[in-house]
């Protein structure tokens, strides 16, 4: 017969130790996740990637999201237990990774990444606060987008003329689309009586299945 774990709660008065019992309880049959001591980022990351994240966003946002927690925060924090991290290890973590040569604009993304997990495991009390906040993201530079000027839309219709992706350039470049977007066009969206362009869904390459037609990424 498997041996049951065994989840030890402490107080300094029986009223504290009851109180604790009684949340236990309750989060159990909430379907929350129990916090212990033993519990580590790296487990809690994985769980909150699986039950939390992927139901609920884009799949190429969440392989996002998959790729900076295995590439980065589960190999600097993943050991630590949740309930000690503190702004240091972060703070240190961020501070590592830029004097490894990652830019500004993605070590931001990490404390975006974990910043949006801790506030979850908050959510579900598995810890008081949330220490990325606590810790400032290095400062960005500012990307200005330049577009391109008429000149230059002429001059790249003009190359692109007689190739088969002709009028993909054409279409991205009057209307401004993304390029899944772009991809994602049918006949059936395009009405040339009446010079309209009906941008429904985009088209995605996802991890295992390949190109795949989505929901546009945002309703405008």
């Amino acid at each position: 017969m498997a041996r049951r774990k065994r989840k030890y709660l402490y107080g300094v008065t029986r009223k504290e130790v009851a109180e604790q019992l009684n949340k236990a309880l309750r989060e159990k049959g909430q379907g929350l996740p129990v916090a212990t001591e033993r519990l580590t980022v790296g487990q809690f990351l994985a769980d909150w990637l699986q039950n939390s994240v992927a139901p609920s966003v884009r799949p190429a946002t969440h392989r996002s999201y998959e790729q900076t927690v295995r590439n980065h925060l589960v190999p600097e924090l993943g050991r630590l237990p949740l309930q000690k991290l503190e702004p240091q290890h972060v703070r240190a973590m961020l501070s590592r990774k830029l004097g490894a040569g990652l830019s500004a604009r993605s070590v931001t993304y990490l404390r975006v990444v974990l910043r949006a997990a801790l506030n979850q495991a908050r959510k579900w009390n598995l810890v008081a606060r949330n220490v990325a906040e606590l810790v400032e993201p290095p400062k960005c530079e500012r990307f200005r987008i330049e577009p391109l000027s008429p000149e230059q839309a002429r001059a790249l219709l003009e190359a692109a003329k007689g190739s088969r992706l002709e009028a993909l350039y054409a279409v991205a470049l009057a209307c401004g689309l993304r390029m899944g977007e772009v991809l994602g066009l049918r006949w059936q969206d395009v009405d040339l009586e009446q010079g309209r362009l009906a941008v429904s869904q985009a088209l995605q390459r996802q991890k295992g299945r390949g190109l795949v037609l989505t929901e546009t990424k945002t309703d405008r």
